[in-house]
């Protein structure tokens, strides 16, 4: 055969050391016997190429045209595997798997709107997952922020978080530390990735130079679909609160994942911008609302948050009681003495206040707002039913107070002693038993309960000798007692000489 002619090209075609490839064609399912020679260029056709002992029956070969005589082309191709089998028959068409929707089957007809037919207690199955994953910014914006509300999920978050405390201890009380904060924010992002919106997943936990500002697009967003039901009906269809039975709704969606929206506006508040920690407290005042909006239309004896969802959030509340800004300490302030008592057990918010407040060693004005919040929930919630309505342990919980009259701070030192003349006017022995509650005290510390007790309307009693029993040894109002009662006797027994 003369070299360069289509026998030669034939010839070498057939050699073993060329590596058999599939065509464009082929793995498209078309037929082989498509002619990819250049017009002026003999193909060779799928039957002479099958004759000569040639696999796969798909391949073309033609003879060089203006490239150079002899040459070899070849059309593109992809190489098959090493053993693998022969492409599909001539005419096939390859079938592609069907696309299941959120639902499971195949071809569902939620796949059009993922997350917003999921019933109350559904989780968010991973296909749909990520099916949202897949879609634009412009799609993602109209699903809800928070995909299913399933309860479950909660309850075995809280007691994961349970199991995991150390000493007693939230892992979410210890926010402070920056090692702590970090490994909870990673653990947090894992969970909502399973049940929020993509799109606001990605602006909560954005890593970008920007991140402040998307933080505060994800938050502001989530905020407002609450905060303007009307508008997030006709947008999402589906409304902010729903009484019938086993209903979907965006209340029944917040409550379910609100520990991890408590849980995300405590990490903000340790490392976010200020415009970021102002829209925090915004979304911790709406989901009190919310809570409370719910009790109604459920017609619910009484809102309440459990000991895990408030765990999640009352430290890193109480810690902005020591921030630089007044308008912060305000915000925190009034979450903390006005709102949140609606919803948690006064007595437990007074063992919050003393755990995570006064004894706080890091901020000296964090033990003074603690305190004064205490001063306000025994004056203001006692209700004429005395120091147990607000304190459950009055003998464990004064004498922590009372280690506050030796701070090094002026006015921890002030506040400390507000607080317990208000104790003391809240219990029935009066000055007497609020020494017995404080205990053991320094000369120094002492002498400064004696002067705050004698301006206060709890002195007379004090002073006043045979009320109340025995004055506490060695104290300067029980010495003036004595000294009267002295006096008398010795006055009696001079009149009854002469």
């Amino acid at each position: 055969a003369r070299p360069g002619g289509p026998a030669h090209a034939l010839e070498r075609v057939a050699s073993p050391s060329v590596e058999p490839v599939m065509t464009a064609s082929e793995l498209l399912g078309r037929a082989p016997s498509v002619n990819h020679g250049r017009p002026g260029a003999g193909a060779v056709s799928g039957s002479a190429l099958a004759g000569s002992g040639v696999s796969p029956p798909g391949f073309a070969v033609a003879a060089a045209a203006p490239g150079g005589a002899g040459m070899l082309r070849r059309p593109m191709a992809v190489r098959r595997p090493a053993g693998s089998a022969g492409g599909p028959a001539s005419g096939a068409r390859p079938v592609r798997p069907a696309m299941r929707g959120p639902g499971g089957g195949a071809g569902s007809s939620e796949h059009s709107r993922p997350g917003s037919s999921m019933r109350m207690g559904t989780p968010t199955p991973q296909s749909a997952v990520g099916q949202l994953a897949r879609m634009s910014n412009e799609e993602l914006e109209m699903i809800p922020p928070i995909l299913d509300c399933d309860h479950r999920a909660k309850e075995q978050r809280a007691r994961r978080d349970m199991a995991t405390s150390s000493h007693g201890v939230p892992r979410w009380a210890q926010l402070g530390d920056a090692r702590v904060r970090a490994d909870l924010e990673s653990q947090l992002s894992e969970q909502a990735a399973q049940h929020f919106n993509p799109l606001i997943h990605r602006q909560l936990f954005s890593t970008s130079h920007y991140k402040d500002r998307d933080n505060l697009n994800g938050l502001t967003t989530i905020d407002e679909v609450i905060s303007i039901p009307a508008l997030s009906q006709q947008r999402f269809n589906l409304a902010l609160f729903d009484t019938s039975p086993d209903a979907d709704s965006l209340a029944m969606r917040y409550l379910a994942n609100i520990d991890i929206l408590l849980k995300y506006i405590s990490i903000r508040m340790y490392d976010g911008s200020t415009h970021t920690l102002v829209k925090s407290f915004d979304l911790v005042e709406r989901l009190v609302q919310l809570t409370e909006d719910n009790r109604q239309q459920q017609q619910e004896a009484q809102a309440s948050w459990s000991d895990y969802e408030v765990q999640a959030v009352l430290p890193a509340l109480i810690s902005r009681l020591g921030d630089a800004k007044e308008i912060v300490r305000a915000r925190a302030r009034r979450i903390l003495t006005q709102l949140v008592i609606h919803l948690y057990p006064t007595t437990k918010l007074f063992t919050v206040f003393l755990e995570h407040g006064v004894t706080n060693r890091s901020n000296a004005r964090v033990r003074q707002e603690s305190l004064d919040c205490i001063s306000f929930l025994i004056r203001e919630r006692t209700a004429g039913c005395g120091l147990s309505a607000v304190c459950a342990q009055p003998s464990r919980a004064v004498p922590i107070i009372a280690q506050g009259i030796a701070d090094r701070d002026s006015s921890v030192r002030t506040a400390t002693l507000n607080v317990l003349v208000a104790v003391g006017e809240q219990l029935p022995g009066g000055a007497e038993e609020l020494w017995r509650l404080c205990g053991r005290l320094a000369e120094k510390e002492r002498t400064m309960l004696e002067e705050k007790i004698k301006r206060s309307s709890i002195a007379m009693e004090s002073a006043a000798p045979g009320v109340g029993g025995a004055q506490r040894p060695g104290s300067r109002i029980g010495m003036m007692g004595s000294a009267a009662a002295a006096g008398a006797g010795r006055s009696r027994i001079g009149s009854s000489i002469a």
